[in-house]
This record gives structure tokens, sequence and C-alpha cells, in this order.
């Protein structure tokens, strides 16, 4: 399947035939072809930031083509891959560091994303950019896991008057910061904020970890059938805005050849997952040429919905229009969230969770005693009606 344009322009071609950690053969010489057309290198490093993927277009460069690159750009990317290897093994050192310090008070802790990411499915930690580290706990293990980082140095980090209580009931994460870390630490207790109205089964979650190798270190792992939908879900909470995150799915898929994939598709049918699975598998099939069972094919191309959706991604992430941060572009986004949904159920749950969970803004908007928190869900739809007519108003003067 595939819904990419064949006018699509050479700056875009160039970076998706990049953006593999690994570069066979046919894809050299499709660089080759691609170099040979004259790209705008300001525009290909621009949108290799913008997306995430600047190592990713090093590597391929430098092992693939480097004798076709002008040596100033070439220089420039190597300069830049080296600090984000520096960088990302300092990170890595860090996690291993907090992992056996939370481990050594009895939480255990699954990284996922950041380095473990990258060594496990790109092979390389040089080969993927993360700008925070991410470790999973079970809900009931937070508070045990913030005292235990907090004797590490972190503290957490939430703006305003926001009770600690209801953030841990309405959000997903909490992030740590150190005065001289070199990136937060968010520490997860589930996949999604409320508001998505996503849950995964956490007990089978963690009876199905697995070990893998980090840095030469034992560490737990989400199984691969459990990250693919993880992966998707978080892509699809994003808009999959950036290539970066269609990269993770890609390479995802490669690294495991032997995925039981009906496993993979019962949890997503199970969780209401199903058609952000759909979409990100359609989008690393499309985009980056990830090789699908022929079953999972054919049962993404029955769903018209994610079909449909996968080639307005493609087209937003070709576009190289500016996205609005505005009130417009929020309630696309929203739009999204509802379309990537394929029960009614979720939906619904979606949209009143909208309405009725707080936000930061709700907690800083009107601060309460934490023990009058709850009063923020009644006094939410208020807010929000208060708010988005003021702005119809001024639109009309």
């Amino acid at each position: 399947m595939s819904t990419q344009s064949p006018d699509t322009r050479p700056e875009h071609a160039l970076l998706l035939a990049c953006a593999h950690a690994h570069v066979d053969t046919e894809t050299a010489a499709r660089l080759q072809l691609l170099l040979a057309r004259s790209p705008d290198w300001a525009s290909v490093l621009a949108a290799a930031r913008k997306h995430g993927v600047t190592p990713l277009l090093y590597h391929a460069l430098a092992s693939s083509a480097a004798e076709t690159v002008p040596k100033d750009t070439l220089e420039g990317l190597r300069r830049e891959f080296r600090a984000n290897s520096l960088r990302n093994l300092l990170l890595t050192k860090e996690l291993l560091r907090i992992l056996r310090h939370l481990e050594s008070g009895g939480v255990r802790a699954v990284p996922y994303k950041g380095p473990l990411l990258a060594e496990a499915v790109y092979g390389d930690l040089s080969l993927r950019h993360f700008a925070d580290l991410d470790i999973l706990v079970r809900r009931e293990d937070v508070s045990k896991a913030s005292e235990s980082l907090a004797a590490l140095g972190y503290h957490l980090s939430l703006e305003g008057n926001v009770p600690r209580a209801a953030y841990l009931q309405s959000m997903h994460h909490f992030t740590f910061v150190r005065d001289n870390g070199l990136a937060p630490l968010e520490l997860h207790w589930g996949v999604a904020e409320r508001y998505f109205a996503f849950s995964l089964d956490t007990d089978r979650l963690w009876e199905r970890l697995q070990t893998a190798n980090l840095a030469g270190a034992a560490v737990p792992s989400l199984a691969p059938e459990d990250l693919i939908l993880v992966l998707c879900v978080h892509g699809s909470k994003h808009g999959w805005e950036g290539l970066n995150h269609i990269c993770d799915v890609a390479e995802l898929v490669r690294a495991n050849p032997g995925m039981n994939w009906e496993q993979a598709l019962q949890q997503a049918r199970a969780t209401g997952g199903e058609r952000m699975l759909f979409l990100g598998l359609a989008l690393a099939s499309n985009l980056l040429g990830a090789t699908l069972p022929e079953g999972i094919l054919r049962t993404i191309e029955a769903d018209s919905a994610a079909r449909n959706l996968c080639a307005e991604v493609i087209h937003r992430l070709l576009s190289e229009a500016e996205v609005p941060r505005d009130a417009s572009e929020r309630a696309r986004f929203f739009r999204f969230h509802l379309r990537v949904r394929e029960r009614l159920r979720d939906r619904v749950r979606c949209c009143l969770h909208l309405v009725f969970t707080p936000s930061q803004e709700d907690w800083q908007a009107v601060r309460l005693p934490e023990s009058l928190s709850f009063l923020h869900y009644a006094l939410r739809p208020f807010r929000l009606a208060f708010k988005y007519s003021a702005r119809l108003w001024n639109r009309r003067r």
C-alpha cells in the first residue's frame, strides 16, 4: 500500500530514504539517484531537525554517499551526530543509575523509548535523538518512586498550585528535573492521560515483561507486542507530527520479525486501540517501507478511516507549512483524536473527559485548597464555556 505522491520533493524523498537504521544496497542506490537531483541542503537539514531524524540522516549519508554530499554539510552533520551520541551516552548512564536506585528501594521500573529503544530496536545508541528519559512504574509505586528520585537530587516539576493527588488521577506521568540534569525524567504510570480515554491492562503488561541489554546491563523491557501498541498510541496522541515517531514503529517491526501479530491485534482490540495501531503501521509501511504480514496489510486496507488518516498525516508531514498553535489547530487536533478511535464509547469518553477533567490551566485559574480540589471537575465546563464564548465574541466585534 502506498499513499506517497509521485512528485514528492527531492528533499523529502531524500529524508525518507535516510530515515532507516540499516541502509541496504537498494536504498544506497536510491540515495545516489536522489543526490544527483541536487537537493536544497538547507531544506533537508531543517526538515531533519524538525522531525528529529538528524542522526539517521548523517548515518545514511556517511555510510553510503559521503563522497556525494558537500563537505561542509557532511561535516556539520558529523558534529551534530557526535554531540547527540555523547549526550545519549550520558543519559544512558544516568538512566541505569536511576534504575539501580529504584530497584534497591523496592521499585521495579521499566525504561521505554529513549536509550532502550535506541539500542534494542535501532541497534545503536547514537541513531536516535531523545529529549528526555521515560520510565514506567506501577501506579501504587509512584509515591515510593518519587521519594527515591528525590534522594537522587530530582524534584517534581508541577506548574502553579496543582494538587498532586488530582494530577495523579487525571494525568499519566510526573516530570522530574535536576538543577544540573541533562534532561527531564518522566515517571509514567500509564501511557496516556485520562483525557485520551485509553488504558492498557497493566497487570498483563507487567506479566509479559522481557529482559533487554542496555549498555551491557540487563534491564526489563516491554514485550514487542505491547511496545508496538504503546508507540502507536503515543504517535496518535501527538498527531504523528514527527517522522521520528514513525521511525520508531518501522524499526521495531524490522527488529522483531517473529512478532506475535495476533497477540498485538488482540491487545489493540481489547483496549480500543486498533485504529491507532493500524495507522502507525500504515505510516511505517507507506513512508518507510516497513515489511508487514499480508494479513495485517489486508486488515489495514479494510479500515477506510485508517487509510484516510494515513493519507492526511503523510500530506501534513510532507508539507512545509508551519502548523499554527491556535484554537483552530487545537480543535483539529481534538477531531483527529476522535477519528483514531474506532469505538463509539471511547469517543464519548474522550469528549466527556475533555469537558470535565481539569487541566493545569484550570488549577491555576481557580486556586482551591487540596481538600476542595474535586470542585475543579464541576468548574471546568463553566470555565471552558466562558473562555470560548469570549473568543467568539471578540472575533465578531
